[in-house]
């Protein structure tokens, strides 16, 4: 089988003609898909203020005949987002999102740092990556979406298997492709792994890697 993943980054809505026109135009683009997306993946800097009413008029511009996953980017408010676009009560916690579809798993991973236009893997969004990897069959696909690229997202190969540093856990590097948007390079910051901004990944591969 395989999975159509639509991926948009960096809407930056303020309420604006020029952005919403923008928007409005990507969206309308994926409606009028001949095969409608199994899975939207908005990866960060949803909001370009990360005031409420640019929540809200994302909440309307996502509402969306297919499943929609979302992360921050170092725009976004948290706990703005979570009450504004998720329906959660508002928290400062990371917003670490997932979505199980038919043969695949995207999980969504908060590299924002509040405050700051850098951005970091945490220990607790980590943390959930390997639990999710370890619960999954291995031959479920599973892709990383994420707001500020890795520095280095590559894998290597050890005597056991393939190491994806991405997620910092041993399992099939074809598990774990990442996808991610930045619009400026951010600061390399203390702790696993600094992140700066790179071209984007794309799923499926035709392989896993040799």
């Amino acid at each position: 089988m395989s999975a159509l993943i639509a991926h948009i980054s960096d809407l930056h809505l303020d309420g604006t003609e020029e952005t919403t026109r923008r928007a409005t135009r990507t969206v309308d683009h994926l409606r009028s898909l001949h095969r409608s997306p199994d899975l939207l993946v908005v990866s960060g800097d949803i909001a370009d203020h990360g005031a409420p009413e640019e929540y809200e008029q994302a909440a309307a511009l996502l509402d969306l005949p297919f499943p929609v996953l979302v992360c921050p980017g170092n725009h976004d408010d948290r706990a703005a987002l979570r009450s504004g676009l998720l329906g959660q009560d508002p928290s400062d916690g990371p917003v670490d999102t997932e979505h199980r579809g038919t043969g695949f798993t995207v999980l969504a991973c908060d590299t924002s740092i509040p405050g700051r236009d850098d951005g970091h893997l945490g220990t607790e969004t980590l943390e959930r990556v390997r639990r999710t990897l370890d619960e999954l069959p291995e031959d479920i696909p599973v892709l990383l979406a994420m707001h500020h690229p890795p520095r280095c997202a590559c894998t290597t190969r050890s005597p056991t298997g393939w190491r994806s540093t991405t997620s910092r856990t041993w399992s099939p590097c074809w598990r774990s492709i990442r996808v991610s948007s930045a619009s400026w390079p951010g600061t390399p910051t203390p702790g696993p792994p600094p992140l700066w901004p790179a071209a984007p990944s794309w799923w499926p591969p035709a392989s896993p890697p040799r």
